[in-house]
């Protein structure tokens, strides 16, 4: 169980790798982000091969905007009243079924959009349920001195995913289509929730 009370101090980026709770925890997001990012290339460009409207391309974004609207207020109240991995695990669980669903439909052929507009809002829902606990949980998986290094990594590990998510989603699309990206971010959100599972539940700390 990691300590975090005492002064804040500086650590080494091997001190904090050394964190088994962080690391797992660090798997977790920059396996759900890549897939996250990878998915959205996929999702745009398949909606936009059936329909051919750009208009969709906005609805994409608005399926999944106005869902984390809704929800990010009571998502915070409920990372302070609930177990912060329990939410992320099951918001991670729920980004898997996502991604499972859209492998199925793209699978059996799809003759409207719809179908990937209603996978979607659940998605975006999973996401606006998880953005507070997982913000939260980060204080309580290393030392308090270590915290610093947790957070420039953690946001580090975010920025290669954000960059790299799309070229791979793609890349992958452009060469083997959409049910094998779908695929391939299934596999990436089924390792967050592993390792999402795994992790050691830190102790809960109210969040400020």
């Amino acid at each position: 169980m990691s300590d975090t009370s005492g002064p804040v101090q500086s650590g080494s980026l091997r001190e904090v790798l050394a964190e088994t709770p962080f690391v797992r925890y660090l798997l977790a997001r920059t396996a759900a982000s890549l897939a996250a990012q990878i998915q959205t290339v996929a999702v745009g460009l398949q909606v936009y091969e059936l329909t051919h409207r750009p208009l969709d391309l906005g609805l994409i974004g608005l399926s999944q905007f106005l869902p984390f609207l809704l929800f990010v207020l009571p998502a915070g109240h409920a990372a302070d009243r609930w177990s912060r991995k329990a939410i992320v695990l099951g918001c991670f669980v729920l980004e898997l079924v996502c991604s499972v669903a859209l492998v199925m439909l793209t699978a059996r052929g799809l003759a409207s959009a719809v179908p990937v507009f209603a996978v979607m809002v659940p998605f975006g829902i999973a996401r606006a349920l998880m953005a507070p606990a997982s913000q939260a949980i980060l204080p309580n998986l290393v030392p308090q001195r270590l915290f610093s290094n947790a957070i420039g990594l953690n946001s580090s590990m975010w920025q290669v995913t954000a960059i790299a998510g799309p070229a791979i989603g793609g890349a992958l699309y452009a060469h083997l289509g959409p049910v094998v990206v779908y695929e391939v971010v299934a596999a990436l959100f089924a390792i967050a929730v592993v390792a999402t599972g795994i992790m050691a539940a830190p102790p809960q700390v109210p969040a400020t």
